[in-house]
């Protein structure tokens, strides 16, 4: 009899060490709205079938844009 632990890639990609949250961790941009559709853009090119909600914040923390 085997054990099989199967974890789907979707599960790493967006796991809080996963490709997704490293990728994001690296965007640059110029006003919050470049960064919002380079953030959309990489979360859709690794993972279009996630649905996901992306928060934008500043550096106090506060909500400045929701997706």
């Amino acid at each position: 009899m085997y054990d099989y632990r199967i974890v789907a890639p979707t599960e790493w990609n967006f796991h809080p060490e996963g490709v997704v949250a490293q990728g994001l961790k690296q965007l640059t941009a110029t006003t919050p709205t470049d960064l919002q559709r380079q953030a959309e853009l990489f979360i859709n090119a690794v993972d279009p079938c996630v649905q996901y909600a992306l928060h934008l914040t500043d550096s106090r923390n506060e909500i400045k844009k929701h997706a």
